[in-house]
């Protein structure tokens, strides 16, 4: 694996597609490119994952030391240096692109989204050939090859499947190998096989290829439980009595019955987890616990696993299926993150279940809260209120400030989306921005910024439209567009550019605030948001159909801007 290159990606189907990459490239953009390349529509993207394993695979590999999950924020220089750069095994990794978040209803999932519902098919097809048809009975193993071949067959009349049905050409092609298993080839009689398998098929003549490909996911999730995942592992902060830990939209994270007649007992309803942490046990063990902070209960869920491999393999299903449920960001950061965030100027850390973020010594982004002082309430936000005050500097001097608090029931996650518009406020040096001035980190969070005495544009024209006349409009766009340029080169875009977010520090000078949807760029300055809440009524088309943001979009939402104002006027 070098630093540009190509790499090779393995669909379950068969097909293998290279995928141009460079160490910057995240694995959700390698994600994206595939899915995008087969045709699968982008609502359905949240549902699939990358994986590394060593290949070939002969057992389902989701909770051994072989498969690795790959977190969508890690970039290719993080899989390069964990998995690349010191591997000595003579079995190669090789990537895999894969369906892992399950659906609940397979039903509907074919109905909305047919694409995702196919690869999910021969996923479970690929997975049923390689690892399970050879363990099952005979009876079972001709029954599903004959659901397979008569899905092939098309929408033949049931009258017409035996004259369609040619077994010779099927065994040429190699799919009566593909599809029965090794042991069943050679130990029955080519004569007896023909004769069953035809029975077989004509049998689900009057099916339709949909109801094969129903019937066959209904037998093997008998088999298999293809929608669940479980892990051996022990509940609690001490290693004793290993249980079976069953993670799946439908089960939630669940703990397998004790054998007593009952069904699983529910742990955790993946939607309602809000913190997910991995810690290594001790120094001499391989042991690593995870500990979820579950929404609305005072005590966490510990979960002990054998290594820290299959821990990273758990928090990747749990995060993944609490993003699709939720609709919200990663409640997971990678240990590869948290050590690169250490050594860039915030660093990351949970104490006592509480996400802190703590300034390195070469920033001043620390402002101690004694002195701000909180005057007046100018309005409030999806986190927080904002007020009117004042901040005394180091020398003396007292400036005035705005100021955002959280609000003190905010969820840790909610208090880190409210801190992320500090941290990029931070990165941005322009006379048009508004200016971070520090944050304070107790609770409740505050972020101080520059103040803008005469307050949102939108409402300084409504009042002032004799004042403001053509001169002044063209100056603050040149003053926006100039600002806009700027976050640009530094590989962000807004997403929310309106009136009510450009303000005015004098009658001839705005700056642009609320960097809260605001996001960095890749390589192809596209950024395409998952989920969460969007400013629809400016949005360009791409953004409302397919939630990709751009330069292009930002200057979409800038015209819209400009013509609101020259309405008002």
């Amino acid at each position: 694996m070098n630093e540009a290159d190509v790499m090779l990606v393995y669909i379950p189907n068969g097909v293998i597609k290279s995928v141009r990459y460079n160490f910057e490239i995240k694995v959700q953009k390698v994600i994206h490119v595939l899915l995008s390349a087969l045709g699968i529509d982008r609502i359905s993207f949240g549902y699939f994952a990358l994986r590394l394993i060593r290949s070939p695979v002969t057992q389902m590999c989701s909770n051994n030391n072989d498969c690795h999950w790959l977190h969508s924020d890690l970039k290719m220089r993080h899989i390069y240096k964990k998995f690349f750069s010191k591997s000595s095994s003579s079995i190669p990794l090789r990537f895999e692109l894969r369906l892992r978040f399950i659906s609940k209803d397979l039903e509907e999932m074919y109905q909305t989204e047919t694409g995702a519902f196919m690869f999910l098919h021969d996923q479970i097809l690929a997975d049923y050939v390689t690892q399970v048809s050879w363990k099952i009975p005979t009876e079972t193993a001709i029954e599903l090859a004959a659901l397979q071949i008569r899905r092939k067959l098309g929408n033949q009349n049931a009258c017409n499947i035996e004259k369609y049905l040619n077994l010779d050409e099927l065994e040429a092609e190699g799919t009566l190998a593909r599809l029965l298993p090794e042991t069943l080839l050679i130990n029955m009689k080519s004569k007896m096989l023909r004769k069953t398998l035809t029975a077989a098929v004509k049998r689900h003549a009057l099916l339709t290829p949909t109801e094969c490909i129903f019937h066959f996911l209904e037998i093997v999730k008998r088999i298999t439980q293809f929608d669940i995942e479980i892990f051996k592992a022990s509940l609690g902060i001490v290693w004793k009595n290993p249980v079976d830990v069953m993670v799946g939209m439908a089960v939630g994270i669940s703990c397998a019955a004790d054998g007593r007649g009952r069904g699983p007992v529910l742990l955790a309803k993946l939607q309602y987890i809000i913190n997910l942490t991995l810690l290594k046990l001790d120094e001499n063990s391989q042991k690593t616990v995870i500990n979820l902070k579950i929404t609305g209960s005072s005590q966490q869920l510990s979960i002990i696993l054998p290594t820290w491999s299959i821990a990273e393999s758990l928090a990747h299903l749990i995060n993944g299926y609490h993003m699709v449920l939720s609709q919200r960001g990663s409640i997971w950061i990678p240990s590869e993150l948290l050590d690169e965030l250490k050594k860039q100027e915030v660093k990351v850390t949970f104490v006592n279940d509480e996400l802190t973020f703590t300034p390195s010594k070469n920033t001043n982004l620390l402002v101690d809260r004694s002195r701000v002082t909180l005057e007046e309430l100018l309005g409030d936000g999806q986190f927080g209120n904002v007020y009117r005050g004042t901040f005394m500097k180091e020398n003396g001097q007292i400036d005035a400030v705005a100021v955002k608090v959280c609000k003190m029931d905010c969820e840790i996650v909610e208090r880190q989306n409210f801190l992320e518009e500090a941290f990029i406020m931070h990165r941005f040096h322009h006379e048009h921005i508004i200016a971070l001035v520090g944050i304070c980190i107790e609770k409740p969070i505050w972020i101080v910024m520059e103040l803008a005495p005469l307050g949102e544009l939108r409402q300084y024209l409504l009042h002032n439209t004799a004042t403001v006349d053509l001169s002044i409009q063209l100056l603050f766009s040149q003053q926006l567009s100039s600002a806009l340029v700027y976050l640009h080169s530094c590989k962000y875009v807004h997403r929310d550019i309106a009136a009510r977010n450009v303000l005015l520090s004098s009658p001839r000078c705005v700056k642009l605030s609320d960097f809260g949807l605001s996001r960095c760029v890749e390589e192809n300055n596209v950024y395409t948001a998952s989920r969460g809440k969007l400013p629809i009524k400016w949005m360009a088309p791409e953004s409302i159909n397919y939630r990709c943001f751009s330069k292009a979009t930002d200057v979409w939402m800038f015209g819209l801007d400009l013509r609101f104002r020259s309405l008002i006027s």
